[in-house]
């Protein structure tokens, strides 16, 4: 075989390889890359506390959760929605880019034992579960663009709220109460 016909060969079967490292951008590159096994040893970790955190917080909120209601229809934990909450402070679980606050709100739902309104759209809560006197703990409240779950209230006609995509994060914040269109309990 000439020098030729084998650098021909050569260049048709490192093709497919090359073709690839051209075609990863910065964003992909790293699905290329070798890893050490410290690094995969260190990632393997850190997923296993997450998911271990998780999973602590789940046990917890059931347990919680299998407290008895009281008779006016509120019941004794509702607060527990506030506490898993902020248990996601300053990340945000959905994995969505944009519009996730009412994504975020199921997921802390469906975490808690209790059932989501089942839309991404914060007005779905609007009618979602049982009517709440006001901004009590614990309560959902309803903005035109955005939901959230009561922590309290501050006075002034203001009260403080942990939603998701607040910042692009679960954060809390200060809202006016006239603002909000509906308060609402978790069923």
């Amino acid at each position: 075989m000439s020098w030729h016909r084998a650098a021909a060969v050569l260049a048709l079967a490192c093709a497919p390889m090359l073709a690839t490292a051209a075609h990863a951008t910065g964003k992909h590159r790293s699905h290329h890359v070798v890893r050490s096994p410290a690094h995969v040893r260190q990632a393997h970790h850190m997923r296993h506390r997450r998911l271990a955190g998780l999973r602590h917080h789940e046990r917890r909120a059931r347990a919680v959760h299998t407290a008895e209601a009281t008779p006016g229809g509120a019941s004794k934990h509702s607060p527990d929605v506030v506490a898993a909450a902020e248990h996601y402070r300053g990340t945000n679980p959905t994995g969505r880019a944009h519009d996730w606050c009412a994504a975020f709100a199921n997921l802390v739902l469906q975490h808690t034992g209790h059932r989501g309104s089942g839309s991404a759209l914060a007005r779905s809560f609007a009618r979602y579960g049982r009517p709440a006197p006001g901004p009590v703990p614990g309560a959902i409240v309803v903005f035109p663009h955005h939901v959230g779950f009561v922590v309290r209230a501050e006075g002034g006609g203001r009260i403080r709220v942990v939603s998701g995509n607040h910042g692009h994060r679960v954060g809390e914040g200060l809202y006016s109460t006239s603002r909000a269109i509906a308060y609402r309990y978790p069923t």
